[in-house]
């Protein structure tokens, strides 16, 4: 998965045709909402943009895998 949370250039000028097959899970999850919803989908990614009224959130079974950082699930750390 790739979590995007930087507008530097180098991350919106990648070249997604080459990032998808590297990719074990083809997930994006976009903080600074770099790309537009249907051309991650277009190119095959799972793609999430925070703070954008129009896409879904991120589904909970992915922000409870995501680790916290003292090794605990973030789920258990996190308020809803």
């Amino acid at each position: 998965a790739l979590v995007i949370l930087t507008d530097w250039d180098e991350f919106r000028s990648v070249d997604l045709e080459r990032l998808r097959p590297v990719m074990r899970a083809p997930l994006v999850i976009d903080g600074r909402n770099l790309f537009e919803p249907a051309q991650m989908r277009a190119h095959g990614f799972e793609y999430y943009s925070l703070g954008r009224g129009d896409a879904p959130a991120v589904p909970m079974a992915i922000a409870a895998s995501v680790p916290a950082l003292d090794g605990r699930n973030a789920a258990a750390v996190s308020t809803p």
